[in-house]
């Protein structure tokens, strides 16, 4: 999550949810995933999946990249899906699954941190969903070839998502149909800061999360911004969740990003929701969210 000025605040945040809301809400989303009886363990089982992974995180700015990569191999991703964007700030990584047309998808979150804490919440948290939601999309047959990007230099000044977007307005005859992006998780369920959304998307988000029978709140978060505003800036619809209440602002960009700081529901949460509106792009015109219809 990347900011101009110290103070952060929620506008018009609803607070956490309970741990029963978590549960009740996981068994919804995860229906038609598996069969009900096995609803529990496999909840329990990516629970213990997700603990690891957040225990995981690399601390060292200089061990992430790497580290995505392992991450991205251990979900299934074979070494040739994977390839680096270079640019003059950094390195994107890009994971590549083919569907049956060239039509694009944009599935993303940065993987840099700040100097200061150890980047669990902003946003290895995210890179964790990032992986796990390929990790299911790699293994059904899709309309639409998705992009996986995790990408450098968000922290200062969403370079990374900058330059990638740009590289996809460059080609269009292989449209960008939209991008949906995943920053710091902590203890809440899934928001979608309207500063930083599409309002096509948006709306298309909250009537998915009204059908898994949760509300999906929209409040701003002053002086922040993510990587979904570089592609919305360049007109490519775009989206960003996180995970983050008014309370968990105080673990941004300070010692106090640290592994503990991320609550694993509010990653299930964030992971099983985000599937679920992820996979249902795949079918959708690819010029459902644009302001015009693309020609």
């Amino acid at each position: 999550m990347q900011n101009g000025k110290t103070l952060l605040n929620r506008s018009g945040e609803k607070g956490r949810v309970t741990a029963f809301c978590i549960f009740f809400i996981l068994a919804i989303l995860f229906a038609g995933y598996s069969p009900a009886a096995a609803q529990d363990k496999k909840i329990d089982d990516l629970k213990t999946e997700f603990l690891a992974e957040v225990q995981n995180t690399p601390c060292d700015s200089a061990r992430r990249k790497e580290a995505v990569i392992t991450l991205f191999k251990k979900m299934g991703a074979p070494t040739e899906a994977i390839t680096i964007q270079e640019f003059d700030k950094g390195e994107n990584i890009v994971i590549t699954k083919a569907g049956r047309s060239t039509e694009k998808i944009v599935v993303g979150a940065h993987y840099d941190k700040v100097d200061d804490g150890c980047g669990a919440v902003d946003n290895w948290s995210g890179i964790i969903i990032l992986a796990n939601i390929y990790r299911k999309i790699a293994a059904t047959d899709t309309q639409k070839t998705y992009v996986f990007l995790a990408f450098d230099s968000e922290e200062k000044g969403l370079f990374g998502s900058k330059y990638a977007a740009k590289v996809f307005k460059e080609d269009p005859a292989v449209p960008v149909c939209s991008m949906v992006n995943f920053d710091s998780f902590a203890s809440a369920a899934p928001q979608a800061p309207s500063n930083m959304a599409n309002s096509k998307l948006l709306n298309a988000a909250k009537k998915a999360a009204k059908e898994s029978e949760f509300t999906l709140y929209s409040a701003s978060i002053d002086n922040a911004d993510s990587d979904s505003s570089a592609f919305n800036d360049l007109g490519i619809p775009a989206i960003s969740f996180d995970g983050l209440s008014s309370v968990d602002l105080r673990y941004l960009h300070n010692t106090n990003d640290r592994t503990a700081s991320v609550k694993v529901e509010s990653l299930l949460l964030g992971y099983a929701y985000g599937l679920r509106f992820v996979a249902s792009l795949d079918t959708l015109a690819c010029d459902s969210f644009y302001k015009q219809k693309r020609r």
